[in-house]
């Protein structure tokens, strides 16, 4: 069987290019369009915080989000 899809996901600039009231509703969209997909997702936020993962999807803080990001494409 193929694993599945994986959609990587800068959450900073989602996060301001949208009218999210906060960082976990944004989360909790994500969260549904990868499920609804069967696939997984990576977010990963400029700055500090809690990783930790909300169904298929996982959520991470790092200082530079474009550089976590190239390093799981």
């Amino acid at each position: 069987m193929p694993e599945p899809a994986l959609y990587l996901f800068d959450g900073s600039n989602l996060f301001h290019a949208g009218r999210f009231a906060d960082r976990d509703e944004l989360v909790d969209l994500l969260s549904s369009f990868v499920a609804v997909r069967g696939a997984r997702g990576i977010v990963v936020f400029d700055g500090v915080g809690g990783d930790r993962v909300v169904g298929p999807l996982s959520v991470r803080f790092a200082p530079d989000a474009d550089t976590a990001l190239d390093r799981n494409a």
